[in-house]
């Protein structure tokens, strides 16, 4: 699950991780994404920092509490040390910049879905 209010960005990781054999949703702000979580129950989710509305990182620890077992990867345009390390204290299993560097992406949604136990 995708919870990213940049439909560019989003199109972009939907091409790239269809690509890798992923099954991709989409929701455009944290309370959609929420709902989308409750529905679905993703294997992972990646989560936009800052979105109209509920901010992913205000979000996060909602979505860790709901959702314990599904890692949930941080992405942002702000990669300050307080971003971060808010994210990782609030249960983010990683906190990747904006814009992603693909070959990173790739190994933090590896890792973070074999800890799940998940492969797909």
């Amino acid at each position: 699950l995708i919870i990213d209010d940049d439909l560019a960005n989003c199109r972009t990781l939907d091409v790239h991780l269809r690509a890798g054999k992923h099954h991709v949703h989409f929701a455009h702000t944290f309370e959609e994404g929420f709902a989308a979580a409750q529905a679905r129950m993703p294997d992972l989710v990646i989560l936009d920092h800052r979105m109209p509305g509920t901010s992913g990182l205000e979000g996060l620890p909602r979505l860790r509490r709901a959702f314990p077992g599904t890692p949930v990867i941080m992405i942002t345009a702000y990669h300050d040390r307080e971003t971060v390390q808010r994210a990782l204290r609030d249960g983010a299993a990683e906190c990747l910049a904006k814009p992603l560097d693909i070959n990173e992406l790739d190994a933090s949604l590896a890792s973070a879905l074999v800890q799940a136990g998940s492969a797909t």
